[in-house]
This record gives C-alpha cells, structure tokens and sequence, in this order.
C-alpha cells in the first residue's frame, strides 16, 4: 500500500504541473521526474527482498525536492492566517523563546536536524529486530503520510515562519546558525504543510508501537521534542505542526 501512495503522489504532482502556472522548466522537471519515479516505484514494487523494503529512502527525498518544484510565489493571505495563530498563541513569537536556556535550545536543533534519520532509523530497528516482514506496513503509515505532507506542500505555498518574522537571536546563537545554513542549502525553501518534520517522528512511533513497543514509544517521545523544536526555532507555525500530527495518526488509524 505505501507503493499505491507513491505512485499516486507522482501521478497527482504531474497532473498538477500540467494545470499550475510554472516555467516551462520547472513543469518538465516536474512533470519528468514524477514519471520516472511513477514508473521505477511500480517495477520495484513486484520485487521482493532488499531493494523493495529499502527503496522508499530514496523515494521520500525524490518527492520532497519535486514538491518544491511548485514554489514560485508564497500566498500571503495564508501566511497572514498561519501567523496570526502563533500570535494568539504566543505573543510575540519572535521572542517567546529567547530566554530558553542554552543547553535546551541546543538540543531542540540538533533534534530538529536529524528528524528525517527518524525514518532509516526506524526501518533499522524492524531490521535488527528480525521483523522485515512488518515493512510494508511501515512504509503505508511512514511514506503515507509523508506524500501527503508533501503533497500539501506543492500545493499551499508559504514560507517559514522565521523568514517572515526575522527571528530575534536566541540564547544560544552557534546552533541556531548552523541549523538555519543547513535549512538554506538543503531544503526547498518552502515550509512544508502539514509538517513533515513532525509527521515524520510520529508516523515512525506508531508504525513501530506494535512489533516494537518500546521503540515505538521512544520514537513517540523523540516526536513531542521535535515537534516543539520546530516552534521554539520557528521553522514551522504551529498550526503546520497540528497538521503533521493528525495526518500522521489519520494514517495509522486507517492502516488498522
């Protein structure tokens, strides 16, 4: 089942750079790369052993770049709506956190960084578990509800919270750096709604709940700590974090 979402994923990218006002070259890559990721998902899906249970890696970071392909212009009266929460919510969003100690901001944006190692991770465990034959459903709930993320994504366009706002410097102002470059170079550029940073914890914690219930449960704390990373450093509003969640347990309830 976490096949049928990707290639319907790619399917419905296609169709909508076929209908959305891009550049021509963004709607040939769009549309390209949608079609050679359809087709390779539907081969490797009537495989059986590794490359089946391990491709979805590369799948995930294909569909998250090609979503960032329908970025050209942020629609501002979402963006007004998305932050006008966070005011209501938490004053001034800006500076709501700059008191935080040190040590604890730090450790939000390293949790942040490595949020998307949740998922190989995850899969590792079933691994070293000797529970592969649980892969599949891992994937349903862990790639499904990332596609939908994403899909959301190449669809609503704003930008994070931080670009828009001019983020005070913090208490702690090296990790905050680093965390920023690597959010520069690295990412789309657009914020993911819903969030995939916190989908991606919690899917991963759910899908692990019943083969490997400890895990899971650690998986579903680390998810509450990243989710709370993305708002203190304003990577995401918090009504994208809310978003991620109830994708994720739609998914894992659906799967059940």
């Amino acid at each position: 089942m976490g096949n049928d979402f990707a290639v319907a994923y790619f399917g419905v990218l296609a169709a909508l750079a076929m209908i959305q006002p891009l550049p021509l070259t963004r709607r040939a890559l769009a549309v390209g790369g949608a079609a050679v990721m359809a087709a390779a998902v539907y081969a490797i899906a009537n495989t059986t052993g590794g490359l089946r249970d391990w491709f979805p890696l590369v799948i995930i970071p294909v569909a998250y770049y090609l979503s960032g392909v329908f970025f050209v212009r942020p629609s501002r009266s979402v963006e007004d709506w998305l932050m006008s929460w966070d005011h209501r919510l938490l004053g001034d969003p800006g500076r709501a956190f700059v008191t935080w100690p040190a040590w604890t901001l730090t450790t939000l944006d390293v949790l942040y960084l490595g949020t998307l190692l949740t998922v190989p991770a995850g899969l590792w465990a079933l691994w070293l578990a000797g529970e592969m034959q649980q892969a599949d459903r891992y994937w349903t709930i862990v790639m499904g509800s990332l596609l939908i993320c994403y899909g959301g994504t190449a669809i609503i366009h704003t930008r994070p919270p931080r670009t828009l706002e001019g983020t005070h410097e913090r208490a702690e102002r090296r990790m905050q750096r680093i965390a920023s470059g690597v959010v520069r170079n690295f990412s789309i550029g657009a914020n993911t709604i819903p969030s995939g940073h916190v989908a991606a914890p919690l899917a991963v914690g759910l899908a692990l709940l019943n083969p490997l219930p400890t895990i899971g449960g650690l998986f579903l704390l680390l998810a509450i700590f990243i989710t709370l990373a993305c708002i203190t450093g304003r990577y995401h509003y918090i009504i994208d974090c809310a978003l991620g969640a109830i994708v994720a347990v739609a998914i894992w309830i659906v799967q059940r």
